[in-house]
């Protein structure tokens, strides 16, 4: 193998090596940005499906419910629809999956379009 060859290839090796800093760094970037707001959702699920805190609700309510004058009968029902509209209120998991894999497929065009962009620009 020719010195030119050598030169060529181990030119093509860090160019590799750079487009892989590079990839690696936007993930970093990636993480780092998600992280905050993941925690944040993750904590408002976990938090809305907390059954200990569903049950006060339930319960608060029921209460200022018969404290108003309402008949048991009529507080019961309406206690029970009032749980079951928490209970649908929480994000289930695969709302949540779609969420997170639209949001992905956004980040990785972005991550494209810069890309593309780097390109152009060395090319010139």
């Amino acid at each position: 193998m020719s010195s030119e060859e050598e030169k060529k290839k181990r030119v093509e090796g860090l160019s590799d090596v750079e487009e892989l800093r590079e990839v690696l760094r936007a993930i970093s970037e990636f993480l780092a940005e998600i992280r905050e707001p993941l925690e944040n959702l993750i904590k408002t699920v976990t938090d809305a499906g907390s059954g200990e805190k569903l049950a006060k609700e339930v319960a608060t309510f029921y209460k200022s419910l018969i404290e108003s004058g309402i008949d048991q009968q009529t507080a019961k029902e309406w206690a029970e629809k009032f749980f079951v509209q928490r209970l649908e209120s929480i994000p289930s998991l695969a709302f949540l999956k779609e969420i997170f894999r639209e949001w992905g497929s956004r980040e990785s065009s972005k991550a494209e379009q810069v890309a593309e962009e780097e390109s152009r620009q060395e090319s010139e």
